[in-house]
């Protein structure tokens, strides 16, 4: 459960060249305002898409939480240094909308956090409703400073354990001087991190196909394959070994399990990857696959293993068959 111990609001606008900076936290007793922190910030706790790292050494952000940590009153002169940084850096970007920051101090599972979230304004219409003296008129408006709602994702985040100075970052891509930075991991907390849990599976699957498709192996079942060892050891573990996962997917072969590791290597993934259990296994539940002839099949991964149930058949024309079996009903969806 998220706890909320301080947190504040700067108004940083690009658009209109106008930034206020809070003089006072917000007022988390209030239902409505802890509810929309706390729910974004469990958002942010569980992004697949976010990458973990560590502060660096070149990084003043330790001493900044190291003087917070002692001297907890702290905590607005600590957000102001924050929010300059980060108002100079996308000052300096193509940027042209406005920014809410929210600086905020919380706990999770007995560990406390300092939580950057940055939320791009939103366009949005409502009503409105306007009286001329002699009748009532309702009108459809257009407003352009709306936070997202709970439920919708923040457009940036650094989350830090305050302890361990471990981070979790979600950054946005802004152009800066003709070049792609983040101003979060580069330029405030500036941290060394490694390809989110949501990446990481992007690439080993990406490779695993690559592999197979260049070395006359059927791609779609080795693909599967890697899902399908990911979904189950992801229901007992939260680490991925490379090494097995390469042998599961090319048991009779080494030559493509060394191919597999060199090129991970490559992409700089680890020999063991962190992920994430209820990612892992909604990425890797089903596999879908699609033919030049447009036909689109959503498959269980673990069926590609069972020639009960799914069979690929080579042609001896240089096309393929899919033969889908023991099949009791079809429904229309």
């Amino acid at each position: 459960m998220v706890i909320v111990n301080k947190a504040i609001l700067h108004i940083l606008d690009f658009n209109s060249g106008i930034t206020v900076f809070s003089q006072e936290n917000l007022d988390i007793t209030d239902a409505f305002v802890n509810d929309f922190l706390s729910r974004h910030i469990e958002k942010c706790l569980k992004d697949s898409s976010a990458m973990n790292g560590r502060l660096l050494n070149n990084s003043d952000f330790p001493q900044l939480l190291e003087e917070y940590n002692e001297n907890p009153d702290k905590f607005i002169d600590f957000s102001l240094t924050i929010a300059n940084k980060i108002n100079n850096c996308i000052q300096q970007t193509d940027n042209d909308r406005c920014v809410d920051f929210i600086f905020c101090d919380f706990s999770f599972d007995n560990n406390k956090y300092i939580g950057l979230l940055l939320y791009d304004n939103q366009n949005a219409y409502t009503h409105k409703i306007t009286n001329n003296g002699d009748k009532i008129k309702n009108e459809i408006i257009n407003y352009v400073a709306i936070l997202p709602s709970p439920s919708q994702k923040v457009s940036a985040f650094a989350i830090i354990d305050t302890d361990k100075y471990e981070v979790k970052v979600f950054d946005k891509k802004y152009k800066l001087n003709g070049e792609i930075v983040q101003i979060l991991k580069d330029f405030v907390v500036i941290c060394d991190v490694v390809a989110s849990p949501k990446d990481t599976v992007k690439i080993v699957k990406k490779v695993i196909d690559k592999i197979a498709d260049e070395n006359g192996e059927n791609n779609i079942v080795a693909v599967s394959k890697a899902k399908s060892y990911i979904a189950d050891v992801a229901e007992i573990s939260e680490e991925i070994d490379t090494i097995e996962l390469s042998q599961k997917v090319f048991p009779s072969s080494p030559i493509l399990q060394n191919k597999f590791q060199d090129s991970i290597k490559e992409a700089g993934i680890p020999e063991v990857i962190s992920i994430d259990k209820n990612f892992a296994i909604k990425a890797t539940k089903s596999h879908k696959i699609k033919t030049d002839t447009g036909i689109e099949i959503s498959i269980p991964s673990d069926f590609f293993n069972n020639t009960d149930y799914i069979e690929f058949i080579n042609n001896p024309d240089g096309t393929i068959s899919i033969s889908i079996k023991n099949i009791g009903k079809i429904i229309n969806k």
